[in-house]
Protein backbone atom coordinates (compact mmCIF):
# COMPACT_ATOMS: atom_id res chain seq x y z
CA UNK A 1 0.00 0.00 0.00
CA UNK A 2 3.06 1.98 0.97
CA UNK A 3 4.35 1.60 -2.18
CA UNK A 4 1.39 2.36 -4.69
CA UNK A 5 1.28 5.77 -2.58
CA UNK A 6 4.97 6.78 -3.61
CA UNK A 7 3.93 5.89 -7.58
CA UNK A 8 0.64 7.63 -7.16
CA UNK A 9 2.59 10.78 -5.69
CA UNK A 10 5.39 10.89 -7.68
CA UNK A 11 3.25 10.48 -10.71
CA UNK A 12 1.03 13.33 -9.83
CA UNK A 13 4.40 15.53 -8.92
CA UNK A 14 5.83 14.35 -12.65
CA UNK A 15 1.92 15.30 -14.29
CA UNK A 16 2.41 18.60 -12.34
CA UNK A 17 5.52 19.50 -14.16
CA UNK A 18 4.73 18.25 -17.65
CA UNK A 19 2.50 21.16 -18.03
CA UNK A 20 4.87 23.73 -17.63
CA UNK A 21 8.13 24.43 -18.19
CA UNK A 22 10.71 25.28 -15.79
CA UNK A 23 12.31 27.68 -17.71
CA UNK A 24 11.13 31.29 -18.80
CA UNK A 25 10.76 31.45 -22.92
CA UNK A 26 13.31 34.08 -23.71
CA UNK A 27 11.71 37.58 -24.41
CA UNK A 28 13.87 38.69 -27.49
CA UNK A 29 14.58 36.62 -30.12
CA UNK A 30 18.30 35.59 -31.06
CA UNK A 31 19.96 33.71 -33.77
CA UNK A 32 20.49 31.21 -31.49
CA UNK A 33 17.64 30.97 -29.57
CA UNK A 34 14.79 31.47 -32.34
CA UNK A 35 13.29 28.41 -34.08
CA UNK A 36 10.54 30.79 -35.91
CA UNK A 37 11.47 31.96 -39.75
CA UNK A 38 9.68 34.88 -38.94
CA UNK A 39 11.42 35.99 -36.03
CA UNK A 40 14.60 34.66 -38.21
CA UNK A 41 13.36 37.40 -41.14
CA UNK A 42 13.27 40.25 -38.52
CA UNK A 43 16.47 39.46 -37.21
CA UNK A 44 17.91 40.04 -40.51
CA UNK A 45 16.64 43.27 -40.94
CA UNK A 46 18.20 44.22 -37.39
CA UNK A 47 21.25 43.22 -38.71
CA UNK A 48 21.08 45.28 -42.00
CA UNK A 49 19.90 47.94 -39.92
CA UNK A 50 22.63 48.15 -37.92
CA UNK A 51 25.09 47.21 -40.71
CA UNK A 52 26.34 43.76 -39.37
CA UNK A 53 27.61 42.56 -42.83
CA UNK A 54 29.43 39.70 -41.57
CA UNK A 55 26.54 38.22 -39.86
CA UNK A 56 24.03 39.13 -42.91
CA UNK A 57 26.39 37.21 -45.44
CA UNK A 58 25.82 33.94 -42.79
CA UNK A 59 22.83 34.17 -43.10
CA UNK A 60 22.53 34.01 -47.35
CA UNK A 61 22.81 30.78 -48.77
CA UNK A 62 25.99 31.03 -50.91
CA UNK A 63 23.36 30.01 -54.28
CA UNK A 64 21.01 33.41 -52.70
CA UNK A 65 19.43 34.91 -55.36
CA UNK A 66 17.25 38.33 -54.87
CA UNK A 67 14.50 39.46 -57.68
CA UNK A 68 14.16 43.04 -57.19
CA UNK A 69 13.26 46.54 -59.51
CA UNK A 70 16.95 46.58 -60.54
CA UNK A 71 16.97 42.72 -61.55
CA UNK A 72 17.95 39.48 -60.90
CA UNK A 73 20.80 39.61 -57.97
CA UNK A 74 23.21 36.99 -56.68
CA UNK A 75 24.60 37.28 -52.89
CA UNK A 76 27.07 39.55 -53.11
CA UNK A 77 25.27 42.54 -55.44
CA UNK A 78 22.05 42.20 -52.92
CA UNK A 79 24.46 42.85 -49.89
CA UNK A 80 26.08 45.92 -51.81
CA UNK A 81 22.28 46.99 -52.52
CA UNK A 82 21.44 47.06 -48.95
CA UNK A 83 24.67 48.73 -47.88
CA UNK A 84 24.06 51.11 -50.46
CA UNK A 85 20.32 52.30 -48.40
CA UNK A 86 20.61 54.65 -45.92
CA UNK A 87 20.57 53.76 -42.32
CA UNK A 88 16.45 53.69 -41.04
CA UNK A 89 14.65 51.68 -38.80
CA UNK A 90 11.81 49.35 -41.03
CA UNK A 91 8.87 48.37 -40.08
CA UNK A 92 7.72 45.51 -40.87
CA UNK A 93 4.16 43.77 -40.56
CA UNK A 94 1.80 41.55 -42.13
CA UNK A 95 3.33 38.30 -42.37
CA UNK A 96 2.30 35.34 -43.57
CA UNK A 97 4.48 32.12 -43.21
CA UNK A 98 4.42 29.08 -45.18
CA UNK A 99 6.38 26.15 -44.07
CA UNK A 100 6.56 22.91 -46.59
CA UNK A 101 9.39 20.43 -45.33
CA UNK A 102 12.84 22.10 -45.01
CA UNK A 103 11.80 25.58 -47.04
CA UNK A 104 9.45 27.95 -45.54
CA UNK A 105 8.09 30.83 -47.50
CA UNK A 106 7.71 34.29 -45.54
CA UNK A 107 5.36 36.83 -47.13
CA UNK A 108 5.46 40.62 -45.71
CA UNK A 109 4.70 43.88 -45.70
CA UNK A 110 8.17 46.46 -45.31
CA UNK A 111 8.61 50.45 -45.03
CA UNK A 112 11.19 52.12 -43.81
CA UNK A 113 11.98 55.73 -42.74
CA UNK A 114 13.86 56.47 -45.92
CA UNK A 115 11.02 56.22 -47.83
CA UNK A 116 11.70 51.93 -49.28
CA UNK A 117 8.23 50.21 -48.93
CA UNK A 118 6.72 47.45 -50.77
CA UNK A 119 5.67 43.47 -50.12
CA UNK A 120 8.69 41.17 -49.38
CA UNK A 121 9.11 37.36 -50.04
CA UNK A 122 11.77 35.36 -48.31
CA UNK A 123 12.29 31.68 -48.94
CA UNK A 124 14.25 29.93 -46.12
CA UNK A 125 15.65 26.44 -45.89
CA UNK A 126 16.71 24.38 -43.15
CA UNK A 127 20.34 22.87 -43.16
CA UNK A 128 22.73 20.92 -41.21
CA UNK A 129 23.98 24.53 -39.09
CA UNK A 130 19.98 26.28 -39.01
CA UNK A 131 18.11 28.11 -41.59
CA UNK A 132 20.02 30.25 -44.48
CA UNK A 133 17.82 32.43 -46.95
CA UNK A 134 17.61 31.30 -50.22
CA UNK A 135 16.05 33.96 -52.22
CA UNK A 136 14.42 36.81 -51.64
CA UNK A 137 11.63 39.19 -54.05
CA UNK A 138 10.76 42.82 -53.49
CA UNK A 139 7.29 43.54 -54.97
CA UNK A 140 5.39 46.85 -55.28
CA UNK A 141 4.44 49.31 -52.83
CA UNK A 142 2.88 48.53 -50.01
CA UNK A 143 0.90 51.20 -47.55
CA UNK A 144 3.77 53.18 -45.70
CA UNK A 145 2.57 51.78 -42.14
CA UNK A 146 1.98 47.82 -42.21
CA UNK A 147 0.04 46.81 -39.94
CA UNK A 148 1.36 44.90 -36.86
Amino acid sequence: MRRLMLIAVVAAVALGLSACTIWKEPRVATWKNTTSVEAMERLLWQEIQAGNWVEVEARLASNFTASTAEGVLDKQQMIARWKSWPRAQAALGEFAVTDNGETTVVTYNYASGAGVAGRRLSVWQKQKDGYVLIAHAEGGAAPQTPKM
